[in-house]
């Protein structure tokens, strides 16, 4: 796992070694950041489901102006700091399932350019999550929410979202989704 571009092009990242842990893969954390490569520079982005760090890493390293990263998993966390610390980078993690910083970040009032959503696959965890960030609104009005899932399965969505973009990558799909505008 590496950087692909920007500053940081090149840097190793930590990962683990276990079969359950599923880090994004190059080429499609690549195919992700060309998608948004115009939009990135001077953004604000989230990494809802962050696990190794390495997407907030690459956000940070093509111009995103504010990065917060969320994880729960203890391993996780201390993985991310080795990351973070590697690429020597400030790192606003937080330490937090996804629903609390849902309602954090609304509490808050703020709102993301990007959001990146990336949870286990098998699990209803995606939907809950974009749910909960259009019921809260911390995506802005232009913003994307970035879904990484199982490409046997659809991302279920709102009706006021609706899909920009869908890629596939093997067994591996992005759904790009944005709030309808009327």
């Amino acid at each position: 796992m590496r950087i692909i571009a920007g500053k940081f092009k090149g840097l190793s990242l930590y990962s683990f070694n276990e079969d359950n842990i599923r880090p994004t893969p190059d080429k499609v954390r690549q195919a992700i950041f060309n998608t948004i490569q115009f939009e990135i520079s001077g953004s604000s982005f989230l990494d809802l489901f962050a696990g190794t760090g390495g997407v907030s890493l690459e956000a940070i390293s093509r111009g995103a102006s504010f990065v917060l990263t969320v994880e729960k998993d203890s391993r996780s966390l201390q993985l991310i700091k080795k990351n973070f610390n590697k690429a020597n980078a400030d790192c606003n993690l937080f330490s937090m399932d996804y629903l609390q910083a849902i309602k954090k970040f609304a509490h808050d009032k703020r709102q993301f350019d990007f959001i990146y959503l990336d949870p286990p696959f098998n699990t209803n965890l995606m939907e809950e999550a974009v749910v909960e960030i259009d019921k809260h609104n911390i995506i802005s009005d232009n913003g994307l929410i970035i879904c990484e899932h199982e490409q046997s399965r659809r991302c279920l969505i709102p009706e006021s979202l609706e899909v920009a973009n869908y890629k596939k990558y093997g067994n591996v799909a992005v759904t790009f989704l944005r709030k309808k505008h009327v």
